[in-house]
């Protein structure tokens, strides 16, 4: 009886196991699986604003092949009120604004200016701001004219017909100064709009560029423009001593830019030897930060030849990589996996065979990718 009872026991004990097994609940209770990390392109933006050329001043990181070059012209200065029966001295222009993606070389050293406030009373515009890269391209942003004294001519805008940008937009205009008031000065221009030109003794505003400085009252000296690039608003008339205008707002060059990376990774990265060449199935990956691949399809599938050429060996071997591997490799093993990540599964190479080890590295062309530059993927891989 004892040994009927403990047989019922135990397989009550095995069927309430296998049902728990089977239903799903070890699955449950296993520690979840760690999605891969996924890295993000982060944009670093520099910002130059002391007035002056800059020769050879700004040095691309590495892995930064282009930068968006934004550029500011200074703004005019403010004219004075030299007498007691004439009118306040007017406003100055804003300055213009350009933009323009550059191409650059790593490494590689690049001049930029920094446009200077334009001068008082008449004097000296405000100066233009430029970034120049690689083949002399330029972003180059014009600087506002100077209001004059006594409610003579005010300053112009920054045109966009001395500028040169793929974006341009034209300074503020300043106002003359009248009766006992300045006029104030023009708004520096926007990074999407022509900046706001002044009425009477109120600043140029209403885009989103710098505002222009107010026009001033009786017996007030000008008031200097506002950084960047903003027109000085005009002194009022004189009471006793001549009333100074004052300097437009200096200029200002920003530079945005992403480092292009590409991760090699795979199966190619463990310890392979020829026998995996050879027996076939390793994968190489190759993920992009910063750029994606071009768009898949019949554009994409024109470079899948390209991106196979670009897996070189260090070595040159008559049944060595490059003879066997990179000459016959299928395109069909190139997949683009999705906007970042391509995945090269390798053909089985019957005839691959080697003396010595082989390191490979792969060269991303640039007709690959969006932007348009070749990029060493990172890091190599060996074939022992």
């Amino acid at each position: 009886k004892n040994s009927l009872g403990n047989s019922f026991v135990i397989f009550v004990i095995f069927a309430l196991a296998a049902g728990w097994w089977f239903s799903g609940w070890p699955q449950i209770l296993k520690k979840p699986a760690i999605p891969p990390e996924i890295k993000v392109a982060h944009a670093t933006t520099e910002t130059f604003t002391t007035a002056g050329t800059f020769t050879n001043g700004w040095t691309a990181p590495a892995d930064v092949y282009s930068v968006t070059a934004e550029t500011w012209g200074g703004g005019g200065g403010s004219g004075g009120g030299t007498g007691t029966t004439l009118p306040g001295g007017s406003g100055g222009g804003g300055g213009a604004y350009a933009s323009k993606v550059i191409n650059v070389t790593p490494g590689n050293s690049y001049t930029y200016v920094v446009g200077a406030a334009g001068l008082k009373s008449g004097g000296t515009a405000g100066g233009d701001s430029s970034f120049t890269g690689n083949a002399s391209v330029q972003s180059l942003a014009c600087g506002g004219t100077s209001g004059a004294n006594n409610g003579g001519t005010a300053g112009a805008g920054g045109t966009t017909a001395c500028s040169d940008g793929t974006t341009e937009f034209a300074g503020g205009a300043g106002a003359a100064g009248a009766g006992t008031s300045g006029g104030g000065g023009g708004e520096s221009a926007g990074t999407t709009a022509t900046g706001g030109s002044a009425s009477g003794t109120t600043g140029g505003t209403g885009t989103d560029g710098t505002d222009g400085s107010a026009g001033q009252l009786l017996g007030v000296a000008g008031v200097a423009g506002n950084n960047p690039g903003a027109g000085a608003g005009g002194s009022g008339r004189r009471e006793g001593g001549s009333e100074q205008g004052a300097s437009g707002g200096v200029g200002q060059v920003q530079l945005t830019y992403t480092a292009i990376t590409v991760a090699l990774t795979g199966t190619v990265t463990a310890s392979i030897t020829e026998t995996d060449i050879v027996t076939g199935g390793k994968t190489i990956i190759l993920t992009v930060t910063g750029d994606t691949w071009v768009a898949a399809g019949a554009t994409f599938d024109a470079q899948r030849q390209n991106i196979i050429n670009g897996l070189d060996s260090a070595q040159a071997e008559g049944t060595g990589w490059d003879a066997v591997v990179k000459a016959t490799q299928a395109v069909s093993g190139v997949v683009r996996t999705s906007n970042t990540v391509v995945t090269i599964t390798l053909d089985a190479f019957a005839s691959y065979n080697i003396t010595a080890q082989e390191t490979i590295t792969a060269t991303i062309p640039a007709t690959a990718l969006v932007a348009g530059n070749a990029i060493v993927a990172t890091p190599t891989f060996i074939i022992s």
